[in-house]
Formats: C-alpha cells, sequence, structure tokens
C-alpha cells in the first residue's frame, strides 16, 4: 500500500495505491482517489477507483459505496 498527495498543500485530498498479494486481484494495481471535504469526519470521505474493474461495492464510475453504518442497529 502507498500513499501520495498530488497537492502536497492539502491533506484533504490522497491517492491510495493498492497491490493485492492474494485473491482474484492479486497481482493488480488498484488506484483510489479519497476527497475529504471541510466537513469531515462529520461527512465521510468520497473515494473512488480509478481503475474499472468489478466488484459489488464499486459503481460503473468507480464511486465506492458502502452499506450505511447504524449506530443503534435493529434487533
Amino acid at each position: 500500500m502507498e500513499v501520495q498527495f498530488p497537492d502536497p498543500a492539502s491533506i484533504m485530498q490522497l491517492e491510495l495505491i493498492v497491490r493485492p498479494d492474494e485473491g482474484i486481484y492479486e497481482g493488480g494495481t488498484f488506484r483510489f482517489r479519497i476527497a475529504m471535504n471541510d466537513n469531515y469526519p462529520h461527512d465521510p470521505p468520497k473515494v473512488k477507483c480509478l481503475q474499472r474493474v468489478y466488484h459489488p461495492n464499486l459503481d460503473l464510475d468507480g464511486n465506492v459505496s458502502t452499506p450505511p453504518i447504524h449506530l443503534n442497529p435493529r434487533n
């Protein structure tokens, strides 16, 4: 894993490079752009995969979607 800051003046925009060493994505290199707004951590970061890859948590544009976290789960 590697983290890069395209704009060294901003720690709120970064790129994460992931190189899995096992599983179906082994050998691949995947870049993610992570953007946090001024209201972070109250607003979640926006995460986008810059490669086209099939994964159930990625839409066709590479946007990462995760199920909402419920602080008060229903039983």
